[in-house]
């Protein structure tokens, strides 16, 4: 392989860092590295070297996540965990919905992950207990799914070298200057609900049944 060849190699590897399925970029990252001190490069001379796909912009969504009626407390929890599993955020706005922002890829992939899930949460979730049994089984079950994503989150960073943890570490903080310097609207709080602490503990426990690799399901 030349030195030109190895320039892409790198310059790809770049490319797919953007990806946003978080464990893909950070071994993009990681690999990308590893080759640019083993060849003793720099990552402009890489980027001279072939097209590197340039960062997405943030944007505010146009269409909202959930927008049909009252608005649950583990629904807009739901919407939450998977935003920031993506490096995105979101907010709750009255008579809109719950409204994200993000990179595009980033909030399709909230898209994707939330259809699927919620899909699952509904088979897994008890029938004919009552509306606050099931209400505070979802939100227990969607507190073992942060706690996983949050897990998957932190293997991805230790693959990481200091280049790749400060460009994952930065998603977030841009979204949150885009909505301090574009949000003027005083966002909401999702209707809170009476509580169950067992069907909570069931639901704690039946979030580990719940698939969060939705890219090998779909793909």
């Amino acid at each position: 392989m030349s030195l030109t060849d190895i320039k892409e190699r790198v310059c790809k590897l770049l490319a797919l860092s953007n990806s946003s399925n978080e464990n893909e970029a950070a071994v993009a990252l990681a690999m990308a590295q590893k080759i640019i001190l083993e060849y003793k490069l720099s990552i402009a001379e890489c980027l001279a070297a072939g097209e590197y796909v340039a960062e997405e912009q943030i944007i505010r969504d146009g269409t909202p996540l959930i927008t049909t009626g009252r608005i649950a407390q583990w629904q807009s929890s739901l919407c939450g965990v998977l935003a920031r599993s993506n490096d995105c955020k979101i907010l709750l706005y009255k008579g809109l919905g719950i409204v994200i922002f993000g990179r595009p890829s980033d909030i399709q992939n909230v898209r994707t992950m939330l259809s699927f899930c919620i899909g699952q949460l509904w088979k897994l979730s008890p029938k004919g207990r009552g509306k606050v049994y099931s209400d505070s089984w979802y939100l227990g079950a969607i507190s073992t799914m942060d706690s996983r994503l949050k897990e998957m989150r932190a293997k991805a960073i230790e693959t990481v070298t200091t280049f790749g943890l400060v460009k994952l570490n930065e998603q977030t903080a841009k979204v949150d200057t885009f909505i301090k310097e574009t949000e003027k609207t005083k966002a909401g709080t999702p209707s809170s609900a009476k509580f169950d602490g067992s069907a909570y503990f069931q639901g704690r426990q039946d979030g580990h049944k719940v698939n969060l690799n939705t890219h090998k399901e779909l793909s």
